[in-house]
């Protein structure tokens, strides 16, 4: 799985048909990035997440929710830098 965070646009993308909206970026500060997202619809979703700087940690959760049942998916990742594009 690959996460971009654009600081430009302010939001994180990545993942996939989980959650394939970019996501906006809540707040920055030199220690973190967080991030989060609610929308409803046929269904209640929200996102909601950390990236710390120093360690390259991500935690995330997402809840779905509907007739169907409720379904929570919980994301801990490894992120690694990758070079500025510009």
């Amino acid at each position: 799985m690959g996460i971009i965070v654009n600081f430009t646009d302010r939001t994180v993308k990545g993942f996939g048909g989980d959650w394939s909206l970019p996501i906006p970026i809540h707040e920055v500060n030199e220690t973190f990035v967080t991030f989060e997202d609610h929308q409803a619809g046929l269904f209640e979703a929200s996102i909601i997440g950390i990236i710390e700087f120093d360690t390259g940690d991500m935690e995330a959760v997402m809840k779905l929710s509907g007739k169907t049942g409720k379904l929570e998916n919980f994301y801990i990742l490894q992120c690694k830098p990758t070079q500025r594009m510009f």
